[in-house]
């Protein structure tokens, strides 16, 4: 007795979600059918449609090979409901179950990171020695960054401490404080904060000046 195999259209795919979005973006992400049919998978097809519209619009003229893709040039703040079908030599899957999504930034409150090991958060050197303070912000929206010494706002870099910040992407930024050559009155506690809507995260280092730098003999 023969036994033929018929192959067919593949399963949905399955845990379709969003891992990201922006205020016109997101970005989607599923698992491979648990079915193929039978023949391989070639591709994947995304439809989109605002919740008030009746119909499905394809989101991707070409298959799509990856198992996610970018959907872009969406309206901030309108209700999407995207589905995701697996193709076949043989036909399309059903659709995956819908996934709905809100096209807005999505918001992380803010971290802050030390980028330098100290001991007891306290950073001590002596006097003429430069000191480093780095320190790495996280958060969306970006937090605002703010530097104090004891309690006055640092506001700009001056000839003695010099204040730099690097923005890296829309979610995080990197900043310095450097004292080329450290005297006594730089003696005090450093404080970076970042904050935005969804709160404040700080974090403080003490700073002690000692001794004053001598000069080798030659």
């Amino acid at each position: 007795m023969q036994i033929y195999y018929v192959s067919g259209p593949p399963t949905s795919p399955e845990r379709f979600m969003y891992t990201e979005r922006t205020k016109s973006t997101v970005t989607l992400d599923w698992k491979p059918p648990r079915n193929d049919g039978g023949s391989p998978i070639i591709g994947y097809i995304i439809e989109k449609k605002k919740q008030d519209t009746p119909e499905f619009d394809r989101v991707n003229k070409q298959l799509c090979r990856a198992t996610n893709l970018l959907v872009e040039n969406l309206a901030e703040l309108h209700m999407y409901e995207f589905r995701v079908k697996a193709v076949n030599e043989i036909g399309e899957s059903e659709p995956s179950l819908p996934l709905n999504v809100v096209i807005q930034d999505d918001e992380v409150p803010p971290t802050v990171k030390l980028l330098v090991k100290i001991k007891r958060n306290t950073i001590s050197v002596k006097a003429g020695e430069p000191i480093d303070i780095p320190a790495e912000v996280e958060g969306l929206p970006l937090p605002k960054i703010e530097w104090k010494k004891g309690e006055t706002v640092i506001g700009a870099s001056t000839d003695q401490l010099k204040m730099h910040t690097e923005i890296l992407s829309r979610t995080n930024a990197k900043t310095k404080i450097h004292i080329a050559a450290s005297v006594r009155k730089d003696t005090q506690l450093y404080t970076i904060t970042g904050s935005n809507r969804l709160g404040t995260a700080f974090q403080s280092v003490n700073v002690v000046i000692f001794g004053k730098k001598t000069k080798r003999l030659k």
